[in-house]
């Protein structure tokens, strides 16, 4: 009797239940974002800098402890809360129809970029991390010159094309993971990139 050999499930399919067993850490973040964001209101301006520096540790310490059960769960729960008050601080218009089809149309290309690549990851992971790099220094020196203009918004096109391909990169090394295999820290990964993405969409003003 030949034993056959069971059909490997299609790219779709396994995208679809990567997104699933992501769903409770995205769900988990995107409701500590929206409460910050709404918690904002209550914080006098005084507070802002104390804002940014709990932003800052809780986003260290993740990226220590980000495979650490519990805690990082904890800590994606803190960040999740500090970032939504900075994406209020920074004035991010949460309503703004424009921000969300843009965003919402950079991670169906992301997903479209999964879906036609497969398992073949073009995309070299160890290069994208010195990039992302460069690109957050590049902020630093927009902040500290005062920059705006259309060196910003070169800029803030550059990170969204970034970002939308580190996003397909998540996505795709996700279709390699183990069942046994917990989802909690690439989850992180994810929806820190997503977060970042929501942001800068905010910033091109779109309607």
């Amino acid at each position: 009797m030949e034993v056959q050999d069971k059909p490997c499930p299609s790219i779709s399919s396994r995208l679809l239940i990567l997104l699933i067993r992501q769903t409770p850490v995205l769900g988990l973040a995107t409701a500590g974002s929206v409460l910050g964001f709404h918690l904002m209101e209550l914080i006098a301006a005084s507070g802002s800098a104390y804002i940014l520096i709990l932003f800052l540790v809780f986003f260290l310490a993740l990226n220590f402890l980000i495979r650490e059960p519990g805690w990082n769960l904890v800590l994606l729960l803190g960040f999740s809360i500090t970032s939504g008050l900075v994406l209020n601080w920074t004035g991010v218009v949460a309503g703004r129809w424009g921000t969300w089809i843009l965003f919402l149309g950079l991670i169906t290309a992301a997903l479209s970029r999964v879906l036609k690549q497969g398992d073949a990851r073009q995309t070299n992971s160890v290069f994208l991390v010195p990039i992302a790099g460069f690109y957050l220094f590049g902020w630093l020196v927009i902040i500290i010159w005062n920059l705006s203009g259309w060196i910003q918004k070169i800029w803030i096109l550059s990170g969204l094309i970034l970002i939308t391909v580190i996003t397909a990169d998540l996505l795709q090394s996700g279709l390699t993971m183990r069942k046994k295999e917990s989802p909690i820290p690439l989850g992180i990964e994810i929806w820190v990139v997503l977060l970042n993405l929501f942001w800068l969409s905010s910033l091109l003003n779109l309607g």
